[in-house]
This record gives structure tokens, sequence and C-alpha cells, in this order.
């Protein structure tokens, strides 16, 4: 997870390929492991939202739509086959 100003990017791999996602000031990235599941606990309108990363594509959609202040801010190819 990046920091930059008052936003934090953050790496999502999905179907090969990682998403920098902006996500607001404030966001937490819980990670659990022995679940094999990643929630972004996001600030929203005075709220705490979870957002799972599993299924990987709704990060991704919601990153796309700017819903909860996401943003898709870039793509690359991670050069492995999820």
């Amino acid at each position: 997870m990046l920091h930059g100003g008052d936003s934090v990017i953050i790496r999502h791999h999905h179907a090969g390929r990682v998403y920098l996602i902006e996500a607001p000031e404030g966001t937490e990235v819980d990670r659990a492991t022995l679940r094999g599941v990643t929630v972004l606990v996001v600030p929203w309108e005075g709220q705490k939202v979870p957002v799972f990363d599993r299924p990987g594509k709704v990060v991704v959609r919601l990153a796309r739509s700017g819903i909860y202040g996401l943003r898709l801010v870039g793509m690359e190819n991670s050069g492995e086959g999820e």
C-alpha cells in the first residue's frame, strides 16, 4: 500500500493483472491470512464500509465506478496467472 497525499494506492491482483486502486485517506487493509481474504475498510459518509477482495472482480468494478471513493488509477500485467 502506497500513501499519496490524502489517499492511499492499493495494488490489487486479479486475473493475471495488477490493478492500482486509489482509496480515500483513512482506508485500512485487514488481511485475514488464515481465511485467505483481504478486507479494505473504507471510510465513507461517516461509516466504515468493508470491501472484500473476493471475488476479485468486485474491487475492480467498484474502483472503475468510483463507488465508496475508490478509483482505478492504473493497471499492469502481473506475470502470474491468477
